[in-house]
């Protein structure tokens, strides 16, 4: 029984990412994949839960366990425990800001699998720390980053600067 693991940047800023992540767990369930392992921090990871929870209707056997650090984050998550399991590691010795890195580390650890969206070029990114976990453990890694989903993709410095003053004064 293969585990699966989710790991990617707090927010999306493409939007045709849905289809590669569709895509990518049915290939895994079609390999052997039955559990799904899912934070709850950032738009990648409740991408891939709404997907998984689409997914179940047609793969019955497939579990789907959202991670949490925190019994709050059920009531803000609003989740329906008859469709998921929950799964929450010991890691209260951590300090609050490393909790996040501290939980994906240990859903690496259990997995097989890491699919994830995860810009490499990105300077810092707990997204980046998460994957080079998953290398550091010889994981089986399926990144659904493309070069052309960079906001700067093919743009002139000019353009660039352009987009940046413009973000800057709005």
């Amino acid at each position: 029984m293969k585990i699966v693991c989710f790991a990617g940047h707090r927010y999306l800023s493409v939007k045709n990412i849905d289809e590669r992540l569709k895509d990518a767990i049915e290939r895994e369930i079609l390999n052997g994949a039955e559990t799904f392992l899912i934070g709850t921090y950032g738009d990648f990871d409740l991408l891939a839960l709404s997907i998984c929870k689409t997914l179940k209707t047609y793969h019955k056997n497939i579990e789907i366990c959202v991670v949490i650090n925190s019994l709050s984050q059920l009531n803000r998550l609003n989740l329906d425990l008859k469709e998921i399991h929950t799964v929450m590691y010991d890691i209260g010795d951590v300090y609050f800001k490393q909790k996040i890195i501290a939980t994906n580390q240990q859903m690496i650890k259990n997995s097989d699998v890491i699919i994830c969206y995860v810009d490499e070029k990105k300077i810092k990114s707990g997204a980046k720390i998460t994957l080079n976990y998953a290398r550091k453990y010889n994981k089986k890694i399926i990144n659904l980053f493309q070069e052309q989903d960079n906001l700067f993709y093919n743009k002139s410095e000019i353009e660039k600067r352009n987009m940046f003053e413009k973000f800057k004064n709005s």
